[in-house]
């Protein structure tokens, strides 16, 4: 098939793979937020400390609240009824997601930039950054919470599970999806999956 027809079919992702990238990123960017708040504040930029953190707890709260059901009714609905994958589908490679994480990479950072930049400059205070680190720490322990238990239903099966991604799209969608099953190669072990670069010439 030629390479140009490959690149416009939708791309079958590891559920457990693409979830944990995804905490994982959530995760970082607190991080560097948090960092960036730190900073700040110890060089005495003008940063109001009992409001943000308010500000962080209570974004948390509400994202744990509607992240936690999110994560339940994807993990309970995605096992319910699972199909083989589609045959219109390809595997995608360590490459491939690589080069899709790091688009995704730059696109988040340029936006906290953009709403850190905002904080100083409309609002002020550090309040939008209680903000983010509110929101992304919840996403972020809720999506690894989820990649683990994705990762005892494939043992559990031992099956591969696999969500499709269309060619065009950086990441999966947040809310439901539908979940292809694969029985688990024998030479792919617990750590990790070998096939990975092969599957799409599978």
């Amino acid at each position: 098939m030629p390479e140009a027809t490959l690149a416009d079919l939708p791309r079958l992702v590891r559920v457990e793979n693409e979830v944990r990238w995804r905490g994982q990123a959530a995760l970082s960017t607190v991080a560097a937020v948090a960092l960036y708040w730190v900073v700040s504040w110890y060089l005495d930029a003008p940063f109001r400390v009992p409001e943000t953190l308010l500000v962080a707890l209570i974004v948390a709260l509400l994202s744990t609240a509607v992240a936690g059901m999110a994560s339940a009714l994807r993990i309970r609905e995605g096992l319910q009824e699972t199909a083989p994958p589609p045959p219109s589908a390809v595997y995608e490679t360590r490459a491939n997601a690589g080069d899709r994480r790091s688009r995704v990479f730059v696109i988040v950072l340029f936006a906290v930039t953009a709403l850190l930049i905002a904080d100083r400059v409309v609002v002020g205070g550090g309040v939008i950054a209680g903000v983010i680190v509110g929101l992304f720490l919840v996403m972020g322990i809720v999506d690894v919470l989820e990649a683990n238990r994705w990762r005892k239903a494939e043992l559990g099966r031992l099956a591969r599970l696999y969500i499709l991604i269309p060619s065009n799209a950086l990441a999966g969608r947040y809310g439901r999806v539908e979940v292809y099953e694969r029985p688990r190669p024998p030479r792919a072990s617990d750590e990790g999956d070998p096939t990975v670069e092969l599957d799409s010439l599978a």
